[in-house]
């Protein structure tokens, strides 16, 4: 009996681990990415900084920049910054599109990283999502309105986006990506 316990167990094991993972692949393709740029095609281009392998220096070197200048702005707006997340930057739709990304620009993976569309691939941009990261990981297990969030991540980065000309008093109205 212990030993087909001991042969059982571990088939068992590696099986509820499987079909973790293929649920998190299915279920949440851009945590998976995340987790693993590489099964989704990506590639490094620098230090947590992956995208599609057939960049040529030119676009590369514009991305990095990119994502330079937002970190830069992080650390104006917070004073620091708490780590280096992780980002995923995707130049084609379709690269996108095979990460989970849907209509929006870019998206904030919890307080692990962020994941950047083609129209997204700018410094407000990167800097927004960046700023969603970086006060997820200050904050904790804080509860705080999503709508504060979503506002620090419009002024830091500087989103010309939620601004309009209008009455004195009255609100930003939301970003639209």
């Amino acid at each position: 009996m212990r030993s087909r316990l001991l042969i059982w167990l571990p088939v068992a094991l590696i099986t509820l681990i499987a079909s973790g993972v293929i649920v998190v692949i299915t279920v949440w393709p851009p945590v998976a990415a995340l987790a693993c740029p590489q099964c989704f095609g990506l590639v490094p281009i620098a230090d947590q900084v992956y995208a599609e392998p057939d960049l040529d220096p030119e676009q590369r070197d514009r991305m990095l920049a990119m994502i330079t200048a937002a970190r830069r702005k992080i650390v104006a707006g917070y004073g620091s910054d708490s780590g280096t997340p992780r980002i995923l930057v995707c130049r084609s739709a379709d690269c996108y599109r095979r990460i989970g990304g849907g209509a929006e620009a870019g998206v904030a993976i919890m307080n692990r990283g962020l994941i950047l569309a083609p129209r997204g691939a700018d410094p407000v941009i990167a800097t927004h999502e960046l700023s969603h990261v970086e006060f997820h990981r200050r904050r904790g297990s804080a509860t705080v309105p999503q709508w504060f969030d979503e506002g620090l991540a419009v002024v830091i980065s500087d989103d010309r986006r939620c601004r309009r000309r209008s009455a004195p008093g009255s609100r930003p109205r939301r970003p639209t990506s």
